[in-house]
């Protein structure tokens, strides 16, 4: 996860979190029931689509790397061409 992915995260849920204590303060006072249990399941909803896309996500990244790794190791020309090594 990069810093900035990791900056974004954290201010995600931080805003969450407030969604949240918003919403039992309003279900505590038995006000907008409707909206406060809404506003729950939305903020769960949401967090559970962003961490599965965040796994695929690392998932996708992992797949390529480890291909890019076997090109790299079956063909040593590829290597030579891709950093501008010259044959050693």
């Amino acid at each position: 996860m990069d810093i900035l992915n990791v900056r974004l995260w954290i201010i995600f849920y931080l805003i969450c979190f407030v969604a949240v204590l918003w919403a039992t303060f309003l279900l505590i006072q038995g006000f907008m029931l409707v909206v406060s249990v809404a506003m729950v399941s939305v903020v769960l909803g949401f967090n559970c689509i962003l961490l599965v896309g965040e796994i695929r996500s690392h998932t996708r990244k992992k797949r390529e790397m480890e291909q890019l790794l076997k090109r790299c190791t079956a063909d040593p020309g590829l290597r030579k061409t891709n950093t501008g090594e010259e044959g050693k």
